[in-house]
């Protein structure tokens, strides 16, 4: 059998009377395997082949692929960095106060050394992103290079990240309105469920329209960031450096000097959540822009994180920024000072922030859309969560659903979210950890699919290195957040585990149910692995088919492969695949395995034909990794996935 897969003993170049006998044995072995399985488990006899004509048919589907791929592609670079970007620029109003806490005068230089760190993961993550342009950032990086099981993990922290992110921020951004409309502890709580139900909403309407008012928050916050930093210069002009002095001299932290640096460095790495955003929605962007948002947000950040944390520590006495009742008001405060108490900016600020933030919980409900989108139509997750509203044709059970989960996350908290930031902290962590491991596997697995952008092995193994410091430091200065994250995450998981393993918790349901029960529970199980799995083979080396049909059954939910191989001459066609299908399909019972044969030339069009034709979504098309040859945009295939070398 080992010879026969690796291609070393072909069925074609045996005697007549010697293959049968091979065939036989492999089939009495699988028959005795098929006795042992449930009825509803064992595919329909296969083998069967089927030729199709895309050549000289003048089917409807010409350029479909690229028409529906242009026309997704809404999103400019203004408004792409905008949704993204909210969560990165409002990421000051609490990182700053957080890393003076642990950094404390040396807060400037952490903040800079988080700089460093993310200008080297713009590559990382611009590598990744523009070989595989497909949402779901992290977990559509680990499915095209691991198995579905180890990016459904990834998923479940990108999922738990967005939740706790949406919730905090919507209820930082209830807080700040504290001075505006004067909130009580109960109009925080609500205000919190307010902004959430109003993003809930906005995503309703559609992604395009939402763009546009978060491209409206995006430039007000930088705009009330740049007036901020202009007064506060004045100020330390007018006024001297003597606050700047006593702080530096004589306030004496709980660490020595690099550990200050060290820890302010993981704390200070909050500033960037939202970076790893602008991949869930990369489908909707327009050509060329996705690493453009990843250098406007880092732009963004590389400007006024360290500006503003050295102003603080120049204009404000170092005690008050890291006093806990005034650790979230650090940039209230220095508008009041630098304007000698005069209100009217700092009121702007408390505006901007209640803006901006609201903003931020928008980036969630537009990253986790994108990821549980993408899930569904992989069929991790039940194809449900694609239903549409009819008016604006967007996902309203995946929008809806996320602000449920946000809504009993509140009411688990009783409002006290602080319990959440730690878990938003060790989960956005994971997922760029889970980033950078992706681009190692791509570049091992998969280095031959072409991509703009590459980043040096040097640069991603310290980019990596980096994160996992920041995380363990994040776990050592505060290591209750690992009881926390590892609740919430373990309630994410299960969900995620009972969508994915669906079919075998059916099979252990049958056990126990009587037998009529028992009948429509094995039928909806037969109905969920009906649907058709399509693997493109271009040369029919047997070894590969036999791998990819290996990767279909431990990973997907189907008893059906059908192997498609493009020719454009009958010449072309592997003298030996016929015989190979029938003989897969016969060592694999709990699979049918048919060949279809189709006459033309392997581009998107004929994907988008054969789609179609065959009912299968390009989601569900598996072909082998690209070579330097390959003359098409991946992305224009509409989401095909890359399962071998």
């Amino acid at each position: 059998y080992q010879r026969r897969v690796r291609g070393r003993w072909p069925l074609a170049q045996m005697g007549e009377k010697r293959r049968e006998e091979f065939l036989d044995v492999v089939g009495s072995v699988q028959e005795e395997k098929t006795y042992l399985l449930p009825d509803w488990e064992v595919a329909d006899e296969g083998g069967e082949i089927t030729y199709m004509d895309e050549e000289s048919t003048d089917y409807d589907y010409q350029g479909a692929m690229a028409k529906e791929h242009k026309e997704k592609k809404v999103l400019g670079q203004v408004r792409a960095t905008a949704i993204a970007g909210n969560d990165i620029s409002s990421s000051v109003f609490y990182t700053i106060g957080v890393s003076t806490i642990s950094a404390g005068q040396y807060s400037p230089i952490s903040m800079v050394i988080v700089i460093l760190v993310f200008y080297i993961f713009r590559n990382i993550y611009a590598e990744v992103v523009t070989a595989l342009p497909v949402n779901g950032g992290s977990y559509n990086a680990l499915l095209n290079t691991t198995s579905k099981g180890i990016a459904a993990v990834v998923a479940g922290l990108s999922m738990l990240s967005y939740l706790t992110t949406a919730v905090v921020s919507a209820n930082f951004a209830a807080g700040y309105a504290k001075p505006l409309i004067g909130l009580n502890e109960d109009g925080v709580f609500w205000g919190t469920i307010i902004i959430l139900l109003f993003v809930c909403l906005l995503n309703l309407v559609g992604l395009s329209e939402s763009s546009y008012v978060a491209t409206v928050m995006f430039f007000l916050h930088i705009s009330v960031l740049t007036c901020l930093s202009a007064v506060c210069i004045v100020h330390l002009c007018t006024h001297g450096i003597q606050t700047l002095k006593d702080n530096w001299l004589l306030y004496k932290g709980s660490y020595n000097i690099p550990l200050s640096i060290y820890f302010g460095y993981c704390t200070a790495l909050l500033g960037c959540s939202g970076f790893e955003t602008s991949a869930n929605y990369v489908e909707e962007q327009q050509e060329g822009v996705y690493p453009k948002t990843l250098r406007n947000m880092w732009l963004t950040i590389a400007i006024f994180n360290p500006l503003l944390s050295f102003l603080a520590i120049a204009i404000l006495p170092i005690n008050q920024i890291v006093d806990p009742n005034e650790n979230y008001q650090v940039l209230y405060n220095m508008a009041l000072v630098a304007l000698n108490s005069r209100r009217w900016l700092s009121l702007i600020i408390s505006a901007d922030a209640v803006i901006v933030l609201t903003g931020a919980v928008l980036t969630s409900y537009v990253g986790i859309l994108g990821l549980v989108r993408t899930m569904a139509q992989d069929r991790v997750l039940p194809s449900f969560f694609l239903a549409r509203m009819w008016r604006f044709k967007t996902n309203w059970i995946i929008i809806v659903g996320f602000f449920l989960l946000a809504f009993s996350l509140m009411g688990i908290t009783r409002g006290k979210v602080n319990l959440l930031s730690g878990v938003f902290t060790m989960a956005f962590l994971a997922v760029m950890a889970f980033f950078a491991i992706g681009n190692i596997l791509l570049k091992y697995k998969r280095r031959k699919l072409p991509r703009e952008i590459t980043s040096p092995w040097v640069f991603v193994i310290f980019g990596l290195c980096a994160v996992i410091a920041g995380l363990i430091g994040n776990i050592v200065f505060d290591d209750t957040i690992v009881e926390y994250f590892v609740i919430y995450f373990a309630a994410v998981m299960i969900v995620i585990f009972i969508m994915f393993k669906r079919v075998e918790l059916l099979r252990i349901i049958l056990f126990v149910l009587p037998d009529k029960l028992g009948r429509r529970i094995a039928a909806t199980g037969k109905k969920l692995k009906s649907h058709p799995i399509v693997f493109f083979t271009k040369t029919g080396n047997l070894s590969v088919i036999h791998k990819a049909t290996t990767y279909v059954i431990n990973n997907e939910i189907t008893n059906w492969l059908r192997i498609v191989h493009v020719y454009e001459t009958e010449e072309n066609i592997p003298a030996n695949l016929t015989e190979d299908i029938k003989f897969l399909d016969r060592l694999f019972p709990k699979v049918r395995i048919d060949l279809v044969l189709v006459k033309g030339t392997f581009n998107p069009d004929l994907v988008s034909s054969l789609s179609k034709k065959l009912n299968v979504a390009p989601n569900m098309m598996f072909i082998t990794c690209p070579g330097d040859e390959f003359k098409h945009d991946i992305s224009l295939f509409g989401g095909v996935r890359v399962i071998t070398h």
